[in-house]
Parts: C-alpha cells; sequence; structure tokens
C-alpha cells in the first residue's frame, strides 16, 4: 500500500476515485439520483465560518 497526497491531482486521479466510492456507495443507498449538496457554517454579519 502506498499513500499519495498531491495538490494537483489529474483528471483521471479524481475520477478513479469517485467511480470507487459511488460503486460503493451504491450498495447502501442504491441507484438515487445525485445533486450537489454544500454545507456552510455562517457567523452573525452573514459571513462563511467554516465550508
Amino acid at each position: 500500500m502506498k499513500l499519495t497526497m498531491t495538490d494537483t491531482p489529474t483528471t483521471e486521479d479524481v475520477a478513479e476515485v469517485m467511480a470507487g466510492l459511488r460503486s460503493f456507495n451504491r450498495n447502501f443507498v442504491g441507484d438515487k439520483s445525485r445533486k450537489p449538496l454544500a454545507v456552510f457554517i455562517t457567523g452573525e454579519q452573514g459571513e462563511k465560518l467554516g465550508v
């Protein structure tokens, strides 16, 4: 096993990881449609504090 960390992943790297995650998750949630999801922490002034 080899751990690789990079700030410049290739499109193929990302696609391979995403395909594996989708395949794994499909076993638990089925083939439901996907849509983007974002979670924000917002301060009292409306500023984003965490993403």
